[in-house]
């Protein structure tokens, strides 16, 4: 039983490896549920804090406070990507890098205004 346990493990693909997203054609391809998945997946990744420095603590507490501010959901990520795949030139890029770019223009006022103020 064992065995197989483990060859039908070693044959289901990883979050990783299923969750590489990497242009437009992939996430239009994508279900729904799929892309709702995927951005709260990356979200997810993108607000973990590994490192302990004060810089990447603070930052990532504006991009929190930002998604809490504007009560930013799941609905509202995947029409980040979408809007940003709107550009042409984006189409080749990955759609990680699409919704970093896109939450940064969405929150880069209020991470103007915690930075200024010097608080998370």
């Amino acid at each position: 039983m064992k065995p197989l346990l483990f060859a039908l493990a070693a044959l289901t693909p990883t979050a990783t490896w299923a969750g590489y997203i990497q242009n437009k054609g992939m996430w239009d391809e994508l279900s729904a549920h799929k892309k709702h998945g995927y951005v709260m997946g990356f979200m997810d990744s993108y607000l973990t804090r590994y490192v302990r420095s004060d810089r990447q603590w603070s930052v990532q507490g504006y991009y929190e406070q930002c998604l809490i501010d504007l009560d930013i959901r799941s609905d509202d990520l995947v029409e980040v990507v979408e809007t940003t795949y709107s550009d042409l030139e984006n189409w080749d890029k990955s759609a990680d890098k699409m919704l970093a770019q896109g939450i940064y223009k969405v929150c880069k006022a209020t991470i103007e205004r915690l930075s200024a103020q010097g608080g998370d």
